[in-house]
């Protein structure tokens, strides 16, 4: 999602209420509809994340009474945000330990073909041994060869060619 775009905020499975972790399966209590925020809810949230991405109870009561939302939402979007970060790290570090394992096989097919070619003697340069043909008994023109010249379509229709 871009910044601009509304974030949903969901409670993590497990944390507080009767310990049942699914609120849509306890029959007493009905589901809690998503917080939406807004542009300036997110932005206070941003800008306190950057500061620290676990804040104390103080900065998350302060930040819940400047946003009007409850100081559970405040939470759980910096839980949220605290896992968007490290699943991005994550995702970035395989990404380089991918690019790093590729170049690594670059790196060892070349040293391997490099081996190889230097494994090798290169042969002696091979000795001119041509035989020398009589160059009297041939002509080089084709005709005196016996080779007819090559025909254009519709030459064996012409009486006079």
């Amino acid at each position: 999602k871009s910044d601009d775009e509304e974030l949903d905020i969901k409670p993590e499975k497990g944390i507080g209420g009767q310990g049942k972790g699914d609120d849509a399966k306890d029959p007493r209590r009905p589901k809690r509809p998503r917080t939406i925020l807004t542009t300036q809810q997110r932005r206070a949230f941003k800008a306190s994340f950057e500061v620290s991405s676990k804040p104390c109870r103080k900065v998350r009561e302060t930040l819940a009474a400047e946003t009007g939302l409850s100081v559970r939402v405040v939470q759980v979007w910096f839980q949220n945000q605290r896992a968007k970060m490290k699943k991005l790290a994550r995702r970035q570090q395989q990404q380089q330990e991918q690019q790093n394992s590729q170049r690594l096989g670059q790196e060892v097919m070349s040293n391997r073909m490099e081996g190889m070619m230097n494994s090798f003697t290169p042969l002696a340069p091979p000795q001119q041994q041509l035989v020398a043909m009589d160059q009297n008994g041939y002509s080089t023109d084709p005709f005196q060869q016996g080779l007819t010249p090559p025909q254009m379509p519709g030459d064996h229709m012409n009486p006079y060619g």
